[in-house]
């Protein structure tokens, strides 16, 4: 059984006004920007690195087994401009989430303490069966 994969950037910002949120993505192989990446069924995203920039934040990866459930967050992110002027993590054992049944999805969550512009950019690769 072989697998095709697909690597992409996703990239995203908080809105520079709310204290909490999620962030849109976008990546120049979607066609619209997304709130969250649905895992097909069988097929694995995994997340090989991050970059954040920008105000001081904190962003949390969250997994979404069904709509209904709440998001769980696999990773969380910090960074303040006063210790790095940029965050950099690429993970030689990426994160991995699976899609069992088709409905899980992953999102960027962020929250702050003062609104602020944050950016984000997410290396993932995303697996589907044959």
């Amino acid at each position: 059984m072989s697998n095709s994969g697909e690597l992409m950037t996703l990239r995203g910002a908080t809105d520079g006004l709310a204290l909490t949120g999620t962030v849109t993505l976008t990546s120049d192989l979607l066609q619209a920007a997304i709130a969250s990446l649905r895992i097909p069924r069988g097929g694995i995203v995994k997340i090989w690195g991050y970059r954040i920039s920008g105000a001081k934040v904190r962003m949390d990866v969250n997994f979404k087994k069904l709509t209904a459930s709440p998001d769980v967050p696999i990773e969380t992110m910090s960074f303040d401009p006063a210790l790095d002027s940029s965050i950099h993590l690429e993970k030689r054992k990426p994160i991995i989430v699976r899609g069992i049944g088709g409905q899980e999805t992953i999102s960027i969550g962020w929250t702050q303490g003062v609104a602020a512009l944050s950016y984000i950019d997410v290396d993932i690769e995303i697996t589907t069966p044959a």
